[in-house]
């Protein structure tokens, strides 16, 4: 039907009423009863010059239409309502959306217009269903859609909603940021698709993510993961993940929630905890091993294998230095070494590094200051660095031992593949071990010449006696037993007799020279008289402090004798 008329043209008083008989009123009551009672659905008639017809209860009530005259088949619109659909019907759409106002409240219309044509009239059918509840309800839908939208763009959380086919539905704009994703494309696209979209450095976590969709959806059981994530800078993140699958009354799937925590900075807080826990047990395994043991060599090469492990290293060495012949240079020798699995090492490569190379003069003077050199490789000069590379390590660490105040050797801990870097803390903890190892080479050292002591303190045909600073003797050796005839239990406390009517000679000599000596007339315990030849020392601390005496004596009674013969 075309309306040529303007709107202007819709005005009461232009239009002419319509007299024809309307075929549907006239030989169908049944269907105008039908149509009055149609409830929330309105329906009109148009002839061609846009009088209504026909209208039903409802349309009347939207169109605010006098109900006598319409079914009088005689009525012109009023411009309130029926204007705006007039306009809409000049369009000539078939189907159309209209709305208006009904006590401050604003309804939907879906509209449908229908050519009625027979051989007598033209008329347009117009029928329409009130939409409000569904249009308010799509409205409600939108809005709480933007709200989700904007609590999961908030979210500190990585958040994506996917529905039956794993498609994505919805992500915030972190997960997207995050995978490089662009937002404009993502919707309704699988894993699989997006794949193929992204930095090919994401593959295997959509990969696994796509498993562990199907795990979740499997299952129907909540899913929680730790998972890592390669970024294509090189780094990572730890995400801790979870899905939930939700599913339709008839079991069908609907929607499955993937949401991550970036738990990457507690998880390295946790290793940096790890790390010291580790540390700290080494140092104090080290510790008590080295301290325990009757001989560092026993527990050598335990602690360099504790010392690698707990601080990442490949592998280490005890070396140490010794002279070359001609006393010329020194040179290195491999006492003890261990390796983690598939790194041994022969030993000349460790003997390699030689400290009198001109190349290593900067690690020489520095560890003879007693610190430690440590380097990863990249840092290092040139001609560091190649030998460096030569020796086929990434990171060295050389903590200086120090025996007796002198330079004794050195530990040699290296790595040879990329890991996180050595901190100040750690290389303190190696430096640690370094001096407890130390400490027990010069233990050892001190056992051993303490030892050696013993065996000519015992072995000495003189009489030897160690007298404290208040003139006490607290301890003999044999050769004092032989002479007095006193045993040790029987002699310790007492003052010697030099001691105790001395000449004034003694205590100045002791003080200027720290040595005095002469001849002294004793008695043994059976109460014979005996000459003795008596040399006392002074011992001193190295503060200088006199901590003992010893004094050693011969007996020369029969050397006396002799001389009183002649």
């Amino acid at each position: 039907m075309q309306h040529s008329k303007k709107i202007q043209s819709l005005e009461v008083e232009d239009v002419k009423a319509i007299e024809a008989q309307l075929p549907l009123h006239g030989q169908h009551p049944m269907a105008l009863q039908l149509l009055d009672a149609l409830h929330e659905v309105a329906v009109l008639t148009l002839n061609d010059d846009n009088e209504v017809n026909y209208a039903n209860p409802f349309a009347r009530l939207i169109f605010n239409l006098d109900a006598p005259k319409v079914k009088a088949r005689k009525h012109k619109p009023t411009k309130s309502n029926l204007y705006y659909l007039l306009e809409k019907l000049q369009e000539q759409p078939s189907e159309f959306t209209l709305q208006y106002a009904v006590d401050s409240q604003v309804r939907t219309l879906k509209a449908y217009a229908i050519d009625l044509i027979n051989q007598k009239t033209h008329q347009q059918l117009v029928y329409m269903f009130d939409t409000t509840s569904q249009v308010l309800s799509d409205l409600k839908l939108r809005e709480t859609e933007a709200l989700l939208q904007v609590l999961i763009d908030t979210s500190p959380d990585y958040i994506c909603i996917k529905d039956g086919n794993n498609r994505w539905l919805k992500a915030n704009q972190k997960l997207l940021s995050l995978f490089q994703i662009n937002p404009e494309s993502y919707a309704h696209q699988t894993n699989v698709d997006l794949a193929t979209t992204i930095h090919p450095v994401f593959n295997n976590a959509f990969q696994y993510s796509e498993k562990s969709d199907e795990t979740t959806w499997r299952t129907q059981k909540a899913y929680r993961n730790e998972e890592i994530i390669y970024l294509p800078q090189g780094t990572e993140k730890t995400l801790d993940v979870s899905k939930i699958a939700t599913f339709n009354s008839d079991a069908s799937r609907q929607h499955l929630v993937m949401y991550a925590q970036d738990i990457s900075e507690q998880k390295f807080i946790e290793k940096q905890l790890q790390n010291r826990s580790a540390i700290l047990d080494a140092l104090i395994s080290c510790d008590w091993l080295l301290h325990s043991s009757d001989s560092w060599h026993a527990v050598a090469k335990t602690v360099l294998q504790q010392s690698c492990l707990a601080l990442r290293f490949t592998r280490a060495a005890i070396l140490k230095n010794l002279k070359q012949a001609d006393e010329n240079g020194t040179y290195s020798k491999v006492l003890y070494q261990w390796a983690t699995t598939g790194f041994t090492v022969p030993i000349n490569n460790f003997e390699a590094i030689n400290f009198d190379d001109a190349r290593l003069s900067r690690w020489k003077d520095i560890l003879q200051k007693g610190s430690p050199v440590f380097s990863e490789i990249a840092d290092l000069p040139a001609e560091e660095r190649l030998l460096l590379k030569q020796h086929d390590a990434t990171c060295i660490a050389i903590v200086p031992l120090f025996v007796e105040n002198a330079w004794w050797g050195n530990i040699v801990i290296e790595r040879c593949y990329d890991t996180d870097k050595t901190s100040s803390q750690e290389l303190g903890s190696l430096m640690a071990i370094g001096r407890s190892l130390s400490v027990a080479i010069q233990r050892e050292h001190a056992r051993r010449n303490l030892n050696l002591a013993k065996i000519a303190f015992d072995s000495a045909s003189e009489g030897i006696m160690i007298i404290d600073t208040n003139g006490c003797i607290i301890g003999i050796n044999k050769g004092y037993s032989d002479i007095t005839g006193y045993s040790e239990e029987e002699i310790l406390g007492a003052t010697p007799i030099v001691f105790q009517q001395g000449p004034h000679a003694l205590w100045k000599c002791l003080a200027s020279d720290g040595k005095w000596c002469g001849e002294v007339i004793n008695h043994r315990k059976n109460g014979e008289k005996y000459y003795e030849w008596l040399t006392i020392t002074v011992v001193k601390n190295q503060e200088h402090q006199i901590t003992n005496y010893v004094g050693v004596f011969a007996d020369i009674t029969e050397m006396k004798r002799s001389q009183s013969k002649l």
